[in-house]
């Protein structure tokens, strides 16, 4: 029984002790004025946010800045991806984030102290924080180290971390929706040219040593796709063939950057046909055992049909600039403002996808047939 005891209490001594580390950073600045929290630990930035035109997040080893040409633009670029679009979306969160962060108790002045909350400044060494810089025409609004998660939730679900103001010597518990990513890749607009399945009426593939394949079907009611000119003795692997259709439905990209001529010289060439003219060309490269791909579209009257309609079931991620993908049928105007659209944005630029993506714009016959009879 005694040494029972002996092991609860040395449990509760344990507990104690951690309790006391942290009650230890909750009350090091002992001159902090406490009244008024929850305050925001920015006041007034939400009514200066309209006229942000750059925001900067960097660590020890990565860094993005976003920005617009003026507070009235539209247009957020990622500037360390060549001024890639950016996704406004995410530009939004991070900014009104930051405008209504919630600064409920403060911690450590110390700066030694420091590492524990990850509220190092970023040069110093080891230091693990992310600092998130606001400018307007007239410079730096609002600037923070985003220090490690406290671990537990605040009101209504929101975080809790640790932050400090880059050049103050106090931190802070504070709560809200901020998260912040320094790799460009994270901030760019992750929409593709999409073409779906139902509205595919045919897919050629052409590259340098290879016989041209293709495949096609007479209407969206068919659902296996038929591939011209197997080789004799073979049969068609249906739901190779009909892969291939289904390629850029759900296409995601790794990474960005501009367009090098040079690199898709001697691409793999596919061509997708729509049933209501729209055709979208992906040129597939190599560099440096990375896959990258570039786009073109163009408007082809010819053969047309009324795509399927989509099951209720079928999902994808939205895409601004081929919203009119989700519509059972377009005319021929709409078509040609999706390829307008299409034109307008890609073709200047390229992007590296997985091999699994690549896969599928780059098969030969040879891959999509079996012997008859196996």
């Amino acid at each position: 029984m005694r040494q029972k005891n002996l092991q609860v209490l040395a449990g509760l001594t344990a507990a104690v002790a951690v309790l006391a580390g942290i009650a230890a950073l909750q009350h090091q600045s002992s001159s902090t004025n406490r009244e008024g929290l929850p305050r925001p630990i920015f006041e007034g930035l939400a009514a200066k946010i309209n006229g942000v035109i750059s925001l900067t997040v960097a660590g020890q080893d990565k860094s993005v800045t976003v920005s617009r040409p003026s507070p009235d633009s539209t247009a957020w670029t990622v500037v360390d991806r060549g001024g890639y679009p950016a996704s406004a979306d995410l530009v939004k969160k991070a900014v009104v984030g930051l405008a209504e962060l919630q600064a409920t108790e403060p911690r450590t002045a110390e700066p030694d102290k420091y590492a524990r909350l990850g509220v190092d400044d970023i040069d110093h060494a080891g230091s693990t924080a992310l600092r998130l810089s606001l400018r307007d025409a007239s410079g730096e609004l609002a600037a923070l180290l985003h220090g490690k998660a406290a671990g537990y939730g605040g009101a209504d679900g929101r975080d809790t971390f640790y932050a400090r103001k880059p050049g103050e010597a106090e931190s802070w518990l504070v709560e809200g929706q901020l998260e912040l990513n320094a790799d460009p890749v994270h901030w760019v607009a992750k929409d593709l040219p999409k073409l779906r399945e139902s509205e595919v009426r045919s897919v050629t593939i052409a590259q340098p040593g290879s016989t041209k394949l293709e495949i096609s079907r007479s209407s969206p009611e068919q659902h296996d796709f038929v591939l011209a000119k197997p080789p004799e003795g073979s049969k068609p692997k249906s739901a190779e063939v009909n892969r291939i259709a289904g390629a850029l439905e759900y296409l995601a990209f790794d990474d960005v950057a501009k367009y090098d001529a040079a690199l898709f010289k001697d691409a793999a060439v596919a061509t997708f046909h729509g049933f209501d003219g729209v055709t979208i060309t992906v040129r597939t490269a190599r560099k440096d055992g990375k896959a990258w791909l570039a786009f073109g579209a163009a408007f082809e009257a010819g053969p047309s049909a009324e795509p399927a309609k989509s099951s209720p079931e079928a999902k994808g991620p939205p895409d601004a600039a081929n919203s009119e993908s989700e519509k059972p049928q377009r005319s021929a105007e709409d078509a040609r403002q999706r390829v307008k659209a299409i034109e307008e944005r890609y073709p200047a630029w390229a992007y590296r996808v997985s091999d699994f993506a690549a896969e599928a714009l780059t098969r030969n016959i040879s891959d999509l047939v079996t012997k008859e009879g196996s």
